[in-house]
């Protein structure tokens, strides 16, 4: 006697997806992120939100992100960190995730037509002091240099201490560490310029040389100089652009 068998539920259908797509110099299966591989992106994903230090975060999602191309590479060579550092960054990986979390079957995330998951390029050249520059938004490890270029004191936190404190402190200690929050400040404000002129030392569209820093801090303002790191970060242009017309000036003393 036959024993009558059921309908089976298969699951896991779109997790063995072997669609394929480009990213770098390197093609990968496109299958949808396992149980496992889903909690170790959340955790990864949150953790910088509780305080953690934002470059040690970054490096090692890196190594989260290997881990998981790794086991979709097409050829089976596999990826590291230095290789996800190149080919990922803040302004591609957010969408990279999405579209191996949700599958693309239907309902999920694909890309439209003609729109690759590389790192973009940016939508305008940059001009800034007749100098031309262009190209891709920053990677993980231009993101890294920059993070790294800027001082690691919490400015908010020792703004916090130092009223605190300031009834106690004697006057000439209040003034070093008044002094000291200023230098910090300074040296923030150099950091990022001289992390942000290598970025556009790398993207020169002009044949010129590589431009520093200090050149950068006498070409643009520190807003101006936001809007720069902001946009090479995410390729995304803001609602105040250095195109936009001037406005008109506010009078005072009137």
């Amino acid at each position: 006697m036959t024993t009558p068998t059921k309908p089976r539920l298969i699951f896991a259908t779109k997790t063995l997806q072997q669609q394929t797509f480009p990213l770098g110099d390197r093609e990968f299966f496109s299958k949808r992120l396992t149980g496992e591989e889903e909690i170790i992106y959340q955790e990864g994903s949150t953790l910088a939100g509780f305080g953690m230090n934002l470059v040690e975060q970054t490096e090692a999602n890196l190594n989260m992100y290997a881990a998981i191309f790794s086991r979709r590479e097409v050829r089976g060579q596999g990826v590291d960190a230095v290789w996800a550092g190149q080919h990922l960054g803040p302004s591609n990986v957010l969408e990279l995730m999405a579209y191996l979390r949700t599958g693309h079957n239907g309902p999920g995330i694909a890309p439209a037509p003609g729109v690759t998951l590389h790192l973009p390029e940016l939508s305008q050249d940059i001009e800034i002091g007749g100098r031309l520059f262009g190209g891709r938004t920053i990677n993980y490890h231009e993101y890294v240099a920059y993070l790294r270029a800027l001082p690691s004191d919490d400015l908010v936190s020792e703004a916090s201490r130092l009223q605190r404190q300031g009834g106690d402190l004697d006057p000439l200690d209040l003034m070093s560490e008044a002094q000291r929050m200023v230098r910090v400040t300074s040296d923030t404000r150099r950091g990022q310029a001289a992390a942000v002129a290598a970025q556009l030392s790398a993207r020169v569209l002009d044949g010129g040389e590589p431009v520093s820093g200090e050149w950068l801090l006498e070409q643009l303002s520190i807003d101006e100089l936001g809007q720069l790191a902001d946009y090479l970060r995410t390729g995304e242009l803001g609602a105040d652009t250095p195109n936009d017309s001037t406005p008109e000036n506010v009078p005072f003393g009137a």
